[in-house]
This record gives structure tokens, sequence and C-alpha cells, in this order.
């Protein structure tokens, strides 16, 4: 079985979001993700799509709120 790479989980992040938070331009998700992304860079990599996804997801709903 093939592992799933980093970025193909951070796509699925990315598209996940995206669709959560319609009311939030896209490239302002996508900016978000890229921050927290870049954010947990560092030598343990397993948990970096999961914790991406809610790291983005809380600043997202923070957004979404004012929207």
């Amino acid at each position: 079985m093939r592992q799933r790479s980093e970025t193909d989980a951070i796509r699925d992040v990315l598209e996940q979001l995206r669709t959560r938070f319609p009311e939030i331009p896209a490239e302002v998700v996508e900016a978000c993700v890229r921050t927290e992304h870049q954010a947990l860079d560092g030598p343990i990599r397993d948990f970096i799509p999961l914790l991406v996804q809610k790291h983005a997801g809380r600043r997202l709903a923070t957004l979404a709120l004012t929207a």
C-alpha cells in the first residue's frame, strides 16, 4: 500500500477547508493553510496535515464569524 505524501494530505486539507468555509475567498484559505504548514516545519512530519487542518480551521472559523 502506498503511503500518502504530506503534499497530497495538505492538498486534501486545503480542499476540505475551502468547502467548510465557502464564504472566505479561496486565496485567503490557501494563505492560511500555507502559513500554518510553514509554522509546523520540523523533523517529525506524521501529524502535520492534521495539525494544519486544526489550526487553519480555527483561524478560518474566526474569519467566518466576522464575514
